[in-house]
């Protein structure tokens, strides 16, 4: 794999997040220790700005931060300030759970085709 930032070719290691890796260690590092200082203040910003939930009718207090266009879809926009809202635990964690949920199985079809014109 290629470092998305320098360049470079690096073998990534095994994650247990199932996202893959981008980024070499040396930039990795660096990158991170600004993006938590950037992603500190923005969350700040974010809860200051909303502080009730953002979810329709819900109307608790924001606690967290929520990626409108999930991390797994576009890392990219993960510090743009227009895809973040703030929002209560519960209902973070609502999202979180039909995001990763995989979609429902249709019930299976009956063996006989219902005829109410055969006796």
């Amino acid at each position: 794999m290629t470092c998305t930032r320098c360049g470079r070719p690096f073998t990534p290691p095994q994650r247990r997040t199932g996202r893959p890796r981008t980024r070499c260690d040396a930039c990795r590092s660096n990158q991170d220790r600004n993006d938590g200082v950037r992603w500190r203040e923005l969350r700040r910003q974010v809860l200051t700005e909303e502080p009730v939930c953002m979810v329709a009718g819900c109307g608790r207090r924001s606690t967290q931060v929520d990626h409108i266009i999930p991390l797994k879809v576009r890392p990219d926009l993960g510090l743009v300030r227009a895809n973040l809202r703030g929002i209560c635990g519960t209902c973070n964690a609502r999202k979180g759970a039909r995001m990763t949920a995989p979609p429902p199985i249709p019930p299976p079809p009956t063996t006989q085709p219902r005829r109410p014109w055969v006796l």
